[in-house]
């Protein structure tokens, strides 16, 4: 507009917020509407092209996707990492619980332990008690 490309526009204001994007963009009395959005397509970018080539990795092959292909094949690898980080947070806790069973069971014996490494006369004596 500051240019003099568009002709038409009489203000343009930016009213987005948290919740999005919106810009208003007031025309002149006199000016078609159609015309005027057109030009900003022209001359803007409000709208954009590019070319794409969906290149991947399917079963160590290269192959060219589909949008659609390209989407499920990448939910499919999501499954299979959620599902291994899972199963190794799984065995970690596994592990983990393993070990505070022991501690339970060392707690609940807890006096006699201490007992046998008083009473005990050799350091080999406590260290296998």
């Amino acid at each position: 507009m500051d240019e003099k490309k568009l002709e038409g526009i009489s203000d343009i204001r930016d009213e987005s917020d948290k919740d999005g994007m919106r810009i208003v963009v007031e025309l002149k009395r006199d000016s078609e509407a159609q015309i005027i959005l057109n030009q900003l397509f022209k001359h803007t970018q409000l709208e954009g092209t590019f070319g794409i080539i969906m290149l991947s990795l399917v079963d160590n092959r290269p192959r060219v996707l589909t949008l659609k292909q390209m989407l499920e094949y990448y939910i499919e690898h999501r499954k299979i990492i959620i599902r291994r980080r899972t199963q190794f947070e799984l065995d970690k806790a596994l592990r983990r619980a393993h070990i505070l069973e022991g501690l339970k069971i060392a707690l609940k014996y807890i006096e006699r332990i201490i007992k046998t490494i008083k009473t005990s006369k050799s350091t080999d004596r406590q260290k296998n008690a």
